[in-house]
């Protein structure tokens, strides 16, 4: 449970500046960053936190390949030099 507190506290994080900030401020002090959360009810070790920024990097990750597959198999139209355009009608 508390691993899923981590997961929501980091998800607070993208949604509210002043988290994210101090996040980013304070990514190598798991402590302090323990302590923001207690302030906003999510109550969590240094352990759960590592364990959360491990499964948020992993899905991450997992969401990036499965968007660029998605894009390598769009097809690209192909335009050859010099084709001429069509003039449009002049009705």
């Amino acid at each position: 449970m508390t691993v899923q507190n981590a997961l929501l506290f980091l998800a607070a994080a993208r949604q509210d500046g002043v988290i994210r900030s101090c996040l980013a401020a304070q990514q190598d002090n798991p402590g302090v960053l323990c302590s923001l959360a207690r302030e906003h009810g999510l109550d969590f070790g240094a352990d759960e936190l590592q364990q959360a920024f491990r499964h948020d990097w992993a899905l991450r990750a997992l969401r990036e390949s499965r968007t660029s597959a998605v894009v390598s198999e769009l097809p690209v139209p192909t335009v050859r030099c010099g084709q001429a355009r069509p003039e449009p009608s002049r009705s």
